[in-house]
């Protein structure tokens, strides 16, 4: 596992500068330091999906009373189309990607394919 600013540095930069520019800074925070756990892509859909481990650990009441389930996407501008994933705590579970410049696409399909 490494982290998601090592493996994809040039997408890290510039969805860390947008979400900077939104006022997004606890979450371009929580991006720069998310590890990546797996890669997908899909040929036919043209899209990928990195997932990334959760900034923090959940405590016992937010893991086993309440419980994590998806909090939402949000939309990050870029020359494509990027989203963010986050759980029900607010912390970026995922990055998907729509339609990739073909650098990024090529360097997606590598990780997904070394799974």
């Amino acid at each position: 596992m490494s982290a998601i600013a090592t493996r994809f540095p040039e997408l890290t930069s510039t969805l860390v500068a947008e979400l900077r520019a939104d006022g997004k800074a606890d979450l371009a925070d929580q991006l720069q330091s998310s590890v990546v756990l797996g890669v997908s892509f899909d040929n036919e859909a043209d899209a990928g999906y990195i997932y990334v481990s959760a900034g923090r650990d959940l405590n016992v009441v937010e893991a086993n009373i309440i419980g994590v389930k998806h909090g939402g996407t949000i939309p990050v501008e870029a020359t494509y189309d990027a989203y963010l994933d986050t759980d029900n705590f607010g912390r970026i579970t995922g990055v998907e990607l729509l339609s990739p410049p073909a650098s990024l696409k090529e360097q997606l399909r590598k990780c997904a394919a070394a799974v």
